[in-house]
């Protein structure tokens, strides 16, 4: 199995491994709350994307960020989170592929990384990081050809009941910038063109800090102007992009924000142990037999509590 939220990481993997597939595994709750008003339109499109593919879609539920949140950044525990899942699956998949964020040559300190997320194995499932040999443009390049992913594509963390992508926020920014240097803008209908108002946005654009480590050279955005600049082309998209990293701050980055609950971490985890340990219990009394998406058992962890919802067939199938 592989992650998968129908983004261009996901999508890399899922289409660079579909002939050992048996499904996909989306998040409720994870990149949108899972009460937010996009929330079902987002789902909606990743169970279409899965159809598509022709692969089952496994769907989860977590109030991972409710929890979690409030005493650990979310891209510090992200990678833990995805294990919780994937050891919940695990009498079901020997193997679950987490794609990569970054490539081998930009690493940065993350919660999701080529050398942590393999130590969340057992010798019930092996976690496989998947996708760093790859630039988001090699990415872009690589899943063109599927039609689910120019119609399914999605990337944005915001949620809107009315947009599925909406064009505005940097993630979107980053995903169009990246289809206009390749050529390929007309043919991802489920992202908005580049226009004036969105270079402008691109122009002030703030870099996550993941992505514009200071003193780096070949980050995503940075990779963007090289190859531009290289090619000579699109000197107005090249002028906002060289504005965006400008704005970058040249400093090491400063202490981690103080969460308001942090203090009281060591007792909230000792809790959870005990309520985790319980609901692993009920998990390892479901029967193996029956179909995952009758499983009523729950798993508790740092990430707060995971349900399986679902099991969804392509209509056919």
């Amino acid at each position: 199995a592989s992650f998968f939220s129908a983004g261009v990481d996901s999508f890399y993997t899922a289409l660079k491994h579909k002939e050992e597939l048996t499904a996909l595994v989306y998040i409720h709750g994870f990149e949108v709350p899972l009460h937010d008003a996009g929330s079902e339109r987002i789902g909606s499109g990743v169970r279409q994307a899965a159809c598509q593919l022709g692969l089952p879609l496994i769907e989860v539920a977590t109030d991972v960020r409710e929890f979690s949140d409030l005493y650990v950044e979310f891209a510090d525990y992200h990678g833990a989170a995805l294990a919780s899942v994937a050891l919940l699956l695990a009498p079901w998949f020997r193997r679950i592929y987490v794609p990569a964020t970054m490539t081998y040559a930009t690493l940065a300190p993350l919660g999701s990384h080529p050398l942590i997320d393999p130590l969340w194995s057992t010798e019930e499932v092996e976690l496989v990081h998947d996708g760093c040999e790859a630039t988001r443009l090699d990415k872009l390049q690589a899943i063109e050809s599927c039609e689910a992913a120019r119609t399914r594509l999605h990337v944005c963390f915001r949620s809107s009941s009315d947009v599925y992508n909406c064009g505005e926020c940097e993630k979107c920014l980053r995903t169009m910038v990246g289809l206009r240097v390749l050529g390929l803008t007309e043919r991802f209908s489920s992202l908005p063109e580049l226009n004036a108002r969105s270079m402008e946005g691109v122009a002030k654009t703030s870099v996550p800090a993941a992505l514009a480590f200071p003193n780096r050279r070949g980050t995503e955005w940075e990779l963007y102007l090289h190859t531009l600049e290289r090619a000579g082309r699109d000197p107005a998209l090249a002028r906002a992009l060289r504005s965006a990293l400008q704005r970058q701050p040249d400093a090491a980055p400063g202490p981690p924000p103080q969460l308001p609950q942090r203090a009281r971490l060591p007792r909230v985890v000792a809790r959870w142990r005990h309520h985790a340990r319980r609901a692993l219990r009920a998990v390892r009394r479901a029967a193996p037999g029956h179909a995952l998406g009758a499983v009523e058992g729950a798993q508790s962890s740092l990430a707060g509590v995971i349900h399986v919802t679902g099991w969804a067939y392509c209509p056919g199938d």
